[in-house]
């Protein structure tokens, strides 16, 4: 038994093919112009469905190239963050083996301000000249070389090297 439709939905079919052209009679042709119409209109939604589909494409790939930068920048932050780590627990370490070292001197460990030790660390007259006053001064300790430069504890002043000569002592 086909299915058959309402008589109200019956009758508004055959209002809307007679607004469109159609007649009533079903063997009646369709006009050419309504058949180009519908093909213009199935191009165009072809058309329309083609470019879609290749912004989808595009899209997929511009988000598989962020996913892969995402993927590098996660890596990049997790060996930032293990390097952050190791730098802590060896600071750790550090303080540690300072507080060992400052029990077994008797708390007498000096304490070393930022910019002395970057000074150690740079300006070779300054970390001679630090290294000097931490070395024991003895009377008869100090003189010059053969070239002039002044001698404490057998080191220049100026360059903090020892001298090789055997009478700057």
């Amino acid at each position: 038994m086909p299915n058959r439709l309402s008589p109200q939905r019956e009758a508004e079919i055959r209002e809307q093919r007679t607004a469109w052209g159609f007649s009533e009679d079903p063997d009646e042709a369709v006009p050419y112009e309504m058949l180009d119409d519908l093909l213009r209109e199935f191009d165009r939604v072809r058309a329309e469905r083609d470019a879609a589909q290749a912004e989808t494409v595009r899209l997929a790939g511009l988000l598989g190239e962020r996913g892969a930068e995402l993927e590098s920048l996660r890596g990049k932050a997790a060996a930032a963050d293990g390097y952050y780590r190791q730098i802590k627990e060896q600071a750790e370490e550090l303080n540690q083996l300072r507080r060992e070292l400052e029990r077994r001197r008797g708390g007498r460990l000096p304490r070393v301000s930022l910019e002395e030790q970057a000074a150690r660390e740079t300006d070779p007259a300054r970390r001679a000249a630090l290294r000097m006053i931490g070395q024991p001064a003895h009377f008869g300790s100090c003189g010059t070389n053969s070239s002039g430069h002044r001698l404490v504890n057998g080191h220049c002043v100026y360059c903090g090297t020892p001298s090789a000569e055997a009478g700057d002592r």
